[in-house]
């Protein structure tokens, strides 16, 4: 193989399943940001493995990755705006961290994104009447865990019309349900009839 066609294009690690617990729990580490430079990434997935630090924003650079997962971690910060340049990006999993302030509003602009987890975190705030406008191809949406997100559904989430899990906390669910969702085409199968507490 020529030396120009060796590209990195996969990362996957579980490390519930690679290292005992308490050699996990001893070797934490921050996401290192220069993988930003492995420009043909496609998949990452860094599972259970007690990582620290925030998401790095320079992993915008990864034009072409699809699909990354983060879940079970220690990670803290906000959900980078920057990330919004990720074009291609259609499954994110960062549940299961300590993340914190706000949902982007810009990443309206994932237009490919068909899951997305961002339960049990920290995060807070309302939900952006925009990713209604933008996430086009969403169809599973997990927020739940995150007891200090408030306000409503966004009467906007109604154009989600290929979303068919949503999951959320209560203090969501206590929220009268905007007329705009009622109309939504197939409601068996639309966001309206997928409403979900887990914790029901």
């Amino acid at each position: 193989m020529r030396k120009e066609d060796k590209r990195v294009t996969g990362i996957s690690v579980d490390c519930s399943t690679a290292y005992p617990s308490p050699d996990r729990l001893a070797s934490q580490s921050p996401l290192p940001s220069n993988l930003s430079t492995l420009s043909s990434l496609e998949h990452l997935e860094l599972r259970h493995c007690s990582l620290i630090g925030p998401l790095p924003a320079t992993w915008s650079l990864l034009q072409n990755l699809s699909s990354l997962a983060l879940r079970g971690g220690q990670l803290t910060g906000p959900l980078p705006g920057a990330w919004a340049a990720l074009s291609r990006l259609s499954h994110l999993d960062v549940g299961s961290n300590s993340l914190t302030a706000t949902l982007p509003a810009s990443w309206s602009s994932l237009n490919a994104l068909v899951n997305m987890s961002l339960d049990n975190n920290q995060l807070t705030g309302t939900l952006p009447a925009a990713w209604g406008k933008g996430m086009a191809s969403l169809t599973t949406l997990h927020l739940d865990g995150n007891l200090a997100l408030a306000g409503s559904l966004p009467p906007a989430w109604s154009q989600l019309t290929q979303l068919h899990t949503l999951t959320v906390s209560p203090q969501l669910l206590s929220a009268i349900l905007p007329t705009q969702w009622l109309s939504v085409s197939g409601l068996a199968s639309g966001p309206a009839a997928s409403l979900t507490d887990p914790a029901a």
